[in-house]
């Protein structure tokens, strides 16, 4: 048996992170990287490595934080 994420919701991440990485990076905040970072958690049982995927956007998030304060 095989587990894997619907065409539909691939499609949905695929195009979610896509308009992400076309934003100016000053206008990114800090909300919409929590919200992808939320959508690519979600997909890690039908997703063999993504857990190696999204450390890096974690890690930006929580320097990005540290900054604010």
């Amino acid at each position: 048996m095989t587990v894997k994420l619907t065409p539909e919701k691939a499609l949905a991440l695929k195009s979610d992170c896509d308009l992400f990485l076309k934003k100016c990076p000053g206008n990114i905040v800090n909300r919409e990287v929590a919200q992808i970072i939320g959508k690519i958690v979600s997909s890690f049982p039908w997703v063999l490595h993504g857990p190696l995927y999204y450390r890096h956007l974690e890690r930006d998030k929580t320097s990005a934080l540290a900054r604010i304060k």
